[in-house]
């Protein structure tokens, strides 16, 4: 049982690296969702703008974070 466990996490980590940048994608996506639903007025190239832009900031983030990390 434990290696089937194990092999799930490692499959499961090629996928997801970190769990908090898969999360605020996940949020960003909702947003970027709710935002197209409600304020109709938004236009498909500012959302895409959204899309785009908010994902590379998380991806810095996330680089920065990991580089912090690593030089400790």
């Amino acid at each position: 049982m434990n290696a089937i466990v194990q092999a799930v996490k490692t499959v499961s980590s090629l996928f997801v690296d970190d769990g908090s940048l898969a999360l605020a994608i996940i949020a960003l996506l909702a947003a970027v969702y709710m935002l197209a639903h409600v304020a109709l007025l938004a236009s498909p190239a500012l959302l895409m703008a959204l899309l785009v832009g908010g994902t590379l900031l998380l991806l810095l983030e996330n680089v920065f974070r990991a580089a912090r990390r690593s030089r400790r």
